[in-house]
């Protein structure tokens, strides 16, 4: 990631990532945690524990076991 600050023109760079969720949605929300972090002042290395050590919510893509070699996974998000 490549955050560029408008103000002082500076440009800093966090490599590594790893999220633990698929889906580009997960990626959007996780650019805007990024943003948000760094403006709070937090260390690239903060904010790559941070992330990589998200479990997300309950009941949100919860791996809840397999049949016939197929993970089965609970998804619910709306009511």
């Amino acid at each position: 990631v490549v955050i560029r600050d408008r103000k002082t023109r500076g440009q800093s760079t966090i490599s590594g990532l790893r999220l633990p969720m698929p889906g580009r949605h997960n990626v959007a929300n996780a650019t805007a945690a990024i943003a948000v972090a760094h403006e709070l002042g937090l260390s690239a290395e903060a904010i790559k524990k941070g992330l990589s050590s998200f479990a997300g919510v309950k009941r949100r893509f919860t791996r809840t076991g397999s049949w016939n070699g197929i993970d089965v996974f609970d998804d619910y998000g709306h009511h």
